[in-house]
Formats: C-alpha cells, structure tokens, sequence
C-alpha cells in the first residue's frame, strides 16, 4: 500500500462519511437508498457521486436541477483523504496502528460533524471509539504496549471520565446547563484510553482553547451572542486528532 493509495482510500471514505453524517442523526438507515439531490430529490448516479471528481466536472451543481451543492461535502473528501496520507505518513511502518488510527480518525470525524451539525454526541460513536481504545491498547506503540499498555488506557479512560462527570453535575447545579456535556466526557474519555491520562488533559486545555477563540469570532461577528451554545465535539474532535498524526 502507498501513500497515494491510502489517500485515495481516505477521500472515498470522506465520501461515506458525508452520507453517514447526513442519515445517522435522521435515522435514516445507510443502506436504505442511494445518495440524491437535497434540493429536487432525485438519486445520483454512481458516476455523479464520484469523490470529489464529480462535484469538479458538475462544476458545483445538481445534473438535474443544477441546485449548488454544498461545498462542505467535497472538503470533507479532501480532507479525510489528506488525513488519511498523514496517518500512512506517520504509521507506515506499523500496518496494525495504521488501521487504528485510521479507525479512530474516522470516528471523530463522524462525531465532530454531526455534533457541529445537531449539538449531540452519539453514544454509539464515542462508545465505539473507547472501546475501541481500550481493546487495542495492548498494541498501543505509545503506550509501549502489553499489560503497560492495557494499564495505561484504562487509567486514562477512567481519569478523565471521573474528572469530566462531576464537572458536567456541577455545572448543572451551579449554572442550570451542562457546559461540558455527558457526550463529551465520554468522548474525553475515550481520547484518555488512546492517549493516557495526560493526553487527554491536553485535549480538553487545546479544545477549550480553540471553542473559546471561535466563541469570540462568532460574538464579535454578531452572528451569536454569549448566551447561545456553542458544540463543544468539533474542537475535541480537531485535538484529539494529534494523538494519532
């Protein structure tokens, strides 16, 4: 496998990912039909969903109704392609964590969007991608691997989830809200089984950091105002992605 072949990989994968994010949250099953025009309902052809190619040659619009289509889905191709390379880049020698950190990746990208999308984390996804952790995480080249490393991910997983929990109560209590909410401690606790106690404190610090920032854009833009939420899962997902690159 070359790099080029993985990056390829990846933009198909982006591919999937813009389907799965769209059907998931709607409970649309993601086998149920093929992916159609938003805008006049009809289905695409195979050669009309070609990642990124496609979106290229329609020129940015529906065949049938020349309705724009929404660029966010060839960047997210793009970019999970480009990912994608960047994990061969830094894996290639370890087949196996390559396909971890392939598998991680994608989970947070699924969890990112659809959070930035609907303000909800899927228990389903940061489950999977905890489990995941945890059950890898005697091959975990970070962690050594082993019983260290099987220590290791489940110290982490469980720190930052009985840090994370009491902070979600308090602010229910102190504030009426959850400015970290039950999805992102299990998300934060997924990152600790990957990343150990330490690098999932670094992912919250960074997230804070880059949800503040784009709170502040947005304020100062007049586009939200301080009461308004903002999805913590996107900034998560963005720094979670440095344990694995």
């Amino acid at each position: 496998m070359s790099l080029l072949a993985w990056f390829i990989l990846g933009v198909f994968i982006g591919n999937a990912q813009n389907a799965f994010i769209y059907r998931f949250p709607r409970g649309i099953p993601l086998l149920h039909a093929a992916s159609r025009c938003l805008q006049c309902h009809i289905p695409l052809a195979a050669y009309d969903n070609i990642p990124i190619l496609s979106f290229i040659f329609r020129r940015g619009r529906c065949k049938s109704c020349r309705a724009p289509t929404n660029p966010r889905y060839v960047l997210i191709e793009l970019a999970t392609g480009v990912l994608f390379a960047a994990l061969f880049h830094r894996w290639q020698d370890n087949n196996l964590w390559l396909l971890v950190a392939s598998l991680a990746s994608i989970n947070l990208i699924l969890i990112a969007l659809i959070n930035w999308d609907t303000y909800v984390i899927p228990g389903e996804l940061s489950l999977t991608l905890l489990a995941l952790g945890l059950l890898t995480s005697w091959f975990n080249p970070n962690f050594g691997g082993g019983w260290k490393g099987v220590t290791t991910a489940s110290i982490g997983a469980a720190t930052a989830f009985l840090v994370g929990w009491p902070a979600t109560l308090a602010g229910r209590s102190l504030f009426g809200n959850e400015p970290v909410g039950l999805g992102d401690v299990v998300l934060i606790s997924a990152v600790g089984s990957f990343a150990a106690w330490r690098g999932a404190l670094f992912t919250f610090i960074i997230a804070h950091v880059l949800g503040s920032l784009w709170g502040v854009l947005l304020v100062s833009s007049k586009r939200c105002n301080l009461k308004d939420p903002i999805p913590f899962g996107p900034f998560l997902g963005l720094a979670s992605l440095y344990h694995f690159l």
